[in-house]
């Protein structure tokens, strides 16, 4: 699985299809897959959910949110107090 989805990025890169993956996994590296499966795949049984393959890659270098963002988000609601997770 680690495999196919570097070849993909690396494949990607070299024919200029940008679109055939997200702009995202472009700076993706074997690590990084290798955290996605590895998680996904926690009883080694050979199975990943590719829903969740998609979201985890999209996640994995998205940036958090700081406190001053999560009060505007806040304020942008309307609630005074909303939980964090």
């Amino acid at each position: 699985m680690v495999a196919l989805l570097c070849k993909k990025v690396n494949n990607s890169s070299k024919i200029g299809d940008e679109t055939s993956v997200p702009e995202e996994w472009m700076n993706y590296g074997v690590q990084d897959f290798q955290k996605i499966v590895k998680n996904l795949d926690k009883y080694n049984a050979g199975k990943v959910n590719w829903k969740q393959l998609l979201t985890y890659a999209c996640l994995l270098k998205s940036p958090l949110v700081d406190e001053k963002q999560w009060q505007a988000l806040e304020a942008e609601v309307g609630k005074p107090k909303a939980t964090r997770v």
